[in-house]
Formats: structure tokens, C-alpha cells, sequence
């Protein structure tokens, strides 16, 4: 019994090539789900493809797959697999099926619905979270900079070398703490000056 008819496969190559979602992260949709159907004695079964390609006389695809991790903890992983590669687990008398009631949807949106899927999102959340943080970084040196009375004279200047100074606390505090830029400025400079009081402490 095939896992993918030739047919899904074209559509499924047609619409989603593979790696056409490699830089959306969260944002990429998964488009068809294959499992063990026997999800208990193969914990590990659950491949979220987001994009294939026909390639010589085999198909790549692309996606998620739960791996065995240390001391049999399974987690989910970005990984390429084959079509061939799948054949073979079938061949050693375990079956893979399409979900067929399986909806798509963007990966994010899946960590609400998909047990196996809840913990990947939860972190790579919290690092595209990150990411913002410091891509921002620019923006938190200016904010605090206005901070100390503008950016054209002398007391602009020192204004500035005082900003570069307090951003990269700034930053690790927005990301250790709230993300909210207000309080880790108010954060930062108070432990810089030595600032301790029960207003400071509520941010």
C-alpha cells in the first residue's frame, strides 16, 4: 500500500517545492501529516511535511519529524527525509499513513492542536522573541538616549555613549524578564545607581 499516492505527491510538490517555506520558521504551513497508526507502541511516528520535490528516481521532502532523543525522550526536529527512506520502515512490516482528517496549517497554529508540535513552538517562540529584542537594539539605544536630553550637543553626546553603555543590559533584561522596553530601561538604570525602592521593584 502506498503512503502518498504519485498523484498527492505532484500536488503536494507543485504547491509546496521543497524548501520554498525554509526561511518562514513558525509561519510555514504544514501540509500534509504522516503517522504511525499504532501512535502508542511508535511514539516516534508523526512526520509534518512542508514541502517536496521529485529528485532522480525518489522524493525529498521537507518538515518536521519526532526523534528519539537522550535516554528515549522523543522531540520534534526540522529534517529532510525520503520517500525511499519511508518505504523502508514499511517494508520492515510498520505501517505509515496520511492523516487524512489532518487540516493544513501554519506550524505555529498547530502547537495549540498538535501535542507532539506544543514544546517546539513554545521554544522557537521564545527565541524569535529574542531575536526581536535585539533587533531592536537600535530603538533602545535612541530611546534612552532621548532619555538624557537629546542628541545634537555635548550633553547629546554623552547622552549617546551613556545609551551604548545601558543597550546590551537593556536588551538581556527585556529578554530575562518582560519585553516591555520601558521598564528594563527603568530596570537597568536603577541597578546601575544603585536604586533600590518597592516603584522600582514592581517593574
Amino acid at each position: 500500500m502506498e503512503i502518498l499516492t504519485q498523484k498527492q505527491i505532484d500536488e503536494l510538490a507543485e504547491k509546496y517545492p521543497l524548501d520554498s517555506q525554509k526561511d518562514k520558521g513558525l509561519d510555514a504551513v504544514v501540509c500534509c501529516k504522516l503517522l504511525f497508526p499504532d501512535r502508542r507502541n511508535n511514539p516516534e511516528g508523526y512526520w509534518y511535511i512542508t514541502g517536496c520535490s521529485r529528485v532522480d528516481d525518489d522524493v525529498i521532502f521537507s518538515g518536521l519529524c519526532t526523534t528519539s532523543g537522550p535516554m528515549g525522550a522523543n522531540r520534534i526536529a526540522p529534517v529532510y527525509f525520503r520517500l525511499s527512506g519511508l518505504n523502508e520502515i514499511t517494508s520492515r512490516d510498520k505501517v505509515i499513513e496520511m492523516d487524512k482528517d489532518f487540516k493544513p496549517a501554519t506550524v505555529r497554529v498547530l502547537g495549540d492542536v498538535e501535542a507532539p508540535l506544543k514544546s517546539y513552538v513554545r521554544v522557537e517562540s521564545e527565541k524569535e522573541r529574542r531575536a526581536a529584542i535585539w533587533a531592536s537594539r537600535q530603538d533602545v539605544a535612541d530611546t534612552i538616549a532621548g532619555l538624557f536630553l537629546g542628541l545634537d550637543s555635548e550633553k547629546g553626546t554623552a547622552s549617546r555613549t551613556i545609551a551604548e553603555e545601558l543597550t546590551n543590559d537593556v536588551c538581556n533584561d527585556m529578554a530575562s524578564n518582560r519585553k516591555e522596553r520601558g521598564p528594563a530601561i527603568l530596570r537597568v538604570i536603577a541597578r546601575r545607581l544603585g536604586i533600590r525602592n518597592n516603584i522600582i521593584n514592581k517593574f
